[in-house]
């Protein structure tokens, strides 16, 4: 007994203490593990707020920019008014100037810089000396070439931006003034406040985040208690601005935390997560493994410890990795159209030649469509992974819709010299019932690719048949077959995925997101089909997909089919004259607006303007002859296309129960189309807008 005593105490000493060392190493690495995630995931916090912000910059930058140089030519034309017809120096003159013009204020100083008449009479007699606001103009006085254009600032109670121009007399001495109120810059800072950026930032359960100005103001909170509060008298900060070391601790709203921070510019940028909560998460993990050690031994602990690293982090970090990838991708892929339009645009304004000029618009063309599927397939991916696509089942011809999606891939394909050959059954019905939108764009994809991975010089077979179904309806059948690279079976089981391709040199050899694959497989599903591939290295691949189909059973006659449907059918550009005419444009933006005039200016048609669905309806209202069609947006402020289009059509008018309304927009979804013809809307124009497809609504209706 004794002698078991001696020898299984210290074996029982030994492995306790063995037990136990392993579980506080265990315990500490898992701390450290855990310290070194967090601070990772507060550094790329910090990165992601910090290029926000400096995106917000540059936009706002670019913004500031155009909108000097459009209300200095405001100021200007009203120079010119003033100067041809002096008569227009009354108040009544001078306020219907600046409603032409879209100005809000209008001032006009003597020699002396004394304001002498505008559109806001209580100011006359003011002296652009006596304010700080007016007299930065005063050097106008002294330099008639110069100009001035005021940074915009917050006016009013709704804090609506507001800006004043001003420029010189044209040849009387004095300074022409107009005030602008700047509500695209307003939207835009809306739209891009840093602090929507960080509202849904959480680190850990109950970390966050903080923007602090020049000033050590907090300009963003994602917990909202700090907002508005200078911190510059805290400690803390104090080291912040002096550089100090990181991490650090500080204390937020009276509660520990630890924090990372970053500069960008003169901004601050603060990420952090309660001690206590981070604690909690160390202590919690070293206590775990003691008590794992103490009962499960060594080799239960090498077994947990295979099981997280190889089970938790790898697939982790594989998918950060993936998505790292991907993102790396995407950037490429939509900054190499961002430089040729960038690039072209300066080469076309640079440029005094004309064939120079178009071949630099021609390029911007390419590369904006370029970008615009880019955007799509993004978009698409989106919707997909919120799981908010939705199907909407339509009557096509079969036919026409391999002939588009043929049609948008030959131009590609006669460039690689590549031979194509399209089979289709004669057994399908000419007229079929499926989500004809979604079909073309697996079908595409798929022809897509083939092309993309397919040599110079060689083929691809485009097929397509019906088999008949249990109870009603049809299969259909579509497969895509080419002699291009071959994928290997290791890199099929990835083709499939969101944010994968084949290899990892995929997209730097040839291109492309990665989505087009994941789209097409989540469309097929939710169609109630099945999509695979079959492929041999070396020997080229079959993409092929099945999906049930309904067809118009024999006698039943089709829907009448949307005009313009069928490919092939060009514009031809003759009688393009629409003198006579005049067309409502209900558009929001300004830019739009001047698209719209500016495509349509060789057709010779009137085109009267509404900046929001109100201001449409009562032009409309008030002279229903006068209109033979209108363009309608759909987002605009005070009434949306939506509201608009019901008001007109409930007019007593009759004329305006038959006014076609064309919606203009950037909702291109089936269902956005859908919605406009339940309001009353005729027909559908998908923005960015194509001047072939306006011209054959214009035809069409006008016609």
């Amino acid at each position: 007994m004794r002698i078991r005593v001696k020898v299984i105490v210290p074996i029982v000493v030994v492995m306790l203490i063995a037990f136990v060392s392993v579980s506080v190493i265990t315990g500490l690495s898992a701390r450290t593990t855990v310290s070194k995630l967090v601070v990772s995931h507060m550094n790329d916090v910090l990165t992601t707020i910090d290029k926000q912000l400096r995106l917000t910059e540059r936009i706002e930058a670019i913004t500031l920019e155009e909108m000097d140089k459009k209300n200095i030519g405001l100021a200007h034309s009203l120079s010119a008014l003033i100067a041809a017809d002096e008569t227009n120096l009354t108040t009544e003159n001078m306020t219907r100037l600046a409603e032409i013009l879209g100005v809000d204020e209008v001032y006009v100083t003597d020699e002396n810089g004394v304001i002498r008449w505008g559109n806001t009479p209580q100011f006359f007699g003011l002296d652009f000396h006596t304010t700080e606001q007016t007299e930065p103009f005063l050097e106008i006085l002294e330099d008639p070439e110069a100009e001035l254009a005021q940074v915009p600032t917050p006016r009013g109670a709704d804090g609506a931006m507001f800006q004043y121009v001003g420029v010189s007399r044209l040849g009387s001495p004095g300074i022409v003034q107009v005030g602008i109120a700047i509500s695209t810059l307003n939207k835009i800072q809306n739209s891009m406040s840093i602090q929507h950026v960080i509202d849904n930032i959480v680190i850990a359960q109950s970390g966050g985040a903080l923007v602090l100005d020049e000033n050590q103001t907090v300009i963003a909170d994602s917990r909202k208690m700090l907002k508005g509060v200078n911190l510059s008298e805290e400690a803390w900060v104090k080291k912040i601005v002096a550089g100090g070391e990181m991490p650090f601790n500080f204390e937020y709203v009276k509660q520990p935390v630890r924090g990372q921070y970053q500069k960008s510019g003169d901004t601050i940028i603060v990420t952090y997560i309660p001690t206590e909560e981070l604690n909690k998460y160390t202590t919690s993990l070293a206590s775990i493994a003691l008590f794992v050690g103490l009962l499960g031994a060594i080799l239960l602990s090498a077994f947990l410890y295979v099981i997280i690293t190889r089970g938790v982090l790898t697939p982790l970090e594989e998918a950060s990795h993936a998505k790292s990838n991907f993102l790396s991708n995407m950037s490429h892929e939509m900054r190499t159209p961002m430089n040729a339009i960038i690039g072209m645009a300066t080469i076309g304004k640079a440029s005094e030649d004309p064939a120079r000029k178009d071949y630099a618009f021609d390029k911007i063309d390419d590369a904006s469509t370029h970008l615009l599927g880019i955007i799509n397939d993004v978009l698409d991916m989106s919707k997909i992974e919120a799981n908010k696509i939705e199907l909407s089942l339509a009557e096509f011809n079969f036919g026409n819709l391999i002939e588009k999606v043929v049609e948008v891939s030959n131009y590609r394909v006669e460039e690689k010299n590549q031979m194509l050959t399209v089979r289709v059954g004669s057994e399908i019905p000419e007229v079929l019932l499926a989500d004809d939108q979604r079909l073309s764009q697996v079908i595409s994809n798929l022809l897509s690719n083939a092309v993309k991975f397919t040599p110079d010089g060689g083929e691809i077979i485009l097929e397509a048949h019906t088999e008949k179904a249990q109870g009603e309806g049809l299969t259909l059948h579509v497969s895509v077959k080419d002699n291009g690279i071959g994928i290997s079976e290791e890199q099929q089981k990835l083709l499939f995925s969101s944010f994968q391709q084949a290899e990892a040199n995929t997209n730097r050899k040839f291109g492309g997101t990665g989505l087009g694959l994941a789209i097409s497989k989540r469309i097929v599903e939710l169609m109630g089909g099945r999509i695979w591939i079959k492929s041999v290295i070396g020997e080229g691949s079959t993409f092929a997909f099945e999906v049930p189909v309904r067809y118009l059973a024999e006698g039943e006659k089709p829907a009448e089919l949307p005009e313009n449907e069928a490919v092939g059918e060009v514009h031809d550009g003759k009688d393009d004259d629409f003198s006579g005419y005049c067309i409502l444009l209900a558009e929001d933006i300004e830019i739009n607006r001047e698209i719209v005039k500016a495509l349509l200016e060789p057709t010779n048609i009137t085109i009267d303007c509404a900046e929001n669905g109100e201001v449409a309806v009562r032009m409309y209202g008030e002279n229903p002859s006068r209109y033979s069609l209108i363009f309608m947006d759909l987002q605009m402020p005070e009434m949306d296309g939506f509201e608009a289009t019901k008001h007109i059509r409930a007019m007593d008018d009759p004329l305006a129960k038959q006014v076609p309304i064309i919606a203009m927009t950037a909702n291109v979804f089936r269902s956005d189309i859908d919605s406009c013809l339940e309001v009353g809307m005729n027909d559908h124009l998908g923005k960015p807008l194509n001047m072939e497809a306006m011209l054959m609504k214009l035809h069409k209706y006008l016609a």
